[in-house]
């Protein structure tokens, strides 16, 4: 698996070296969803209420949009903005949107959040442990890999540990995707939690011969444990 890894790394940069000069980058992205059957919304719940939430809000996926703005060194991901006549819905269905800096000169990535306060978490750029399989296809003529990772949460839930797939093209060697998902020797094209009901797609990519990022301040960074600390006493508070 170490060789396979390698190879695919160093193939990734020859054919990037040899055929893409800009090292600029600005990718968009969608949530693909597949739809609930009545009998599985049945198996989730029989309050009516509830079904139509949770078709409400698979309605609301499908019109979000995500953008990715990079080079070789850092690149930062955000939602992008929605129309007017969507903002109350937006509002209503959806939770608050992480964004994600990817810097990696310095080997780590911060998430900014949300809770109650701006905060920036730095995550370690190892994080979900990626294993590389032989297994590819074809994405939009870019030739992809399967990757296979592990999400671990551990909070006031307790816990969890959840199974990540990624599909990245190392002929573009940026080490990062959307929604935090990082870590691999190519961008992301596409990822998913194993046998979720969503997914993120790329939908196009645009390059620049070059591209600056606004970094993210070093005095602003927490850890996770800390991050996880200040998750856990918001949902203690939230509970009384």
């Amino acid at each position: 698996m170490k060789k396979l890894f390698c190879l695919v790394l160093f193939l990734g940069w020859i054919t990037f070296i040899n055929a893409q000069k800009k090292v600029g980058i600005e990718c968009y992205y969608k949530i693909i969803v597949q739809e609930f059957t009545v009998d599985e919304l049945n198996k989730i719940t029989n309050d009516q209420n509830i079904k139509d939430n949770i078709i409400n809000r698979i309605a609301d996926a499908k019109k979000r949009e995500f953008v990715l703005k990079g080079n070789l060194d850092n690149a930062f991901f955000y939602e992008k903005e929605r129309m007017k006549s969507d903002e109350i819905n937006y509002k209503r269905q959806s939770a608050v949107t992480d964004n994600y800096y990817y810097r990696l000169a310095g080997k780590d990535v911060v998430m900014a959040t949300f809770l109650g306060q701006q905060l920036y978490v730095k995550l370690d750029v190892n994080k979900y442990n990626w294993k590389i399989s032989a297994e590819t296809k074809l994405i939009d003529g870019y030739l992809c890999y399967k990757a296979t990772g592990i999400h671990v949460v551990d909070d006031f839930r307790g816990k969890k540990n959840y199974n990540l797939v990624a599909w990245f093209c190392p002929e573009l060697p940026y080490n990062y995707g959307p929604a935090g998902f990082f870590g691999l020797p190519g961008l992301i094209f596409e990822t998913l939690y194993e046998n979720a009901k969503e997914k993120y797609v790329l939908q196009s990519i645009k390059f620049y011969d070059d591209l600056t990022i606004e970094s993210v301040g070093s005095n602003k960074l927490i850890d996770e444990k800390e991050f996880t600390n200040i998750f856990n006493k918001m949902m203690e508070d939230m509970g009384n």
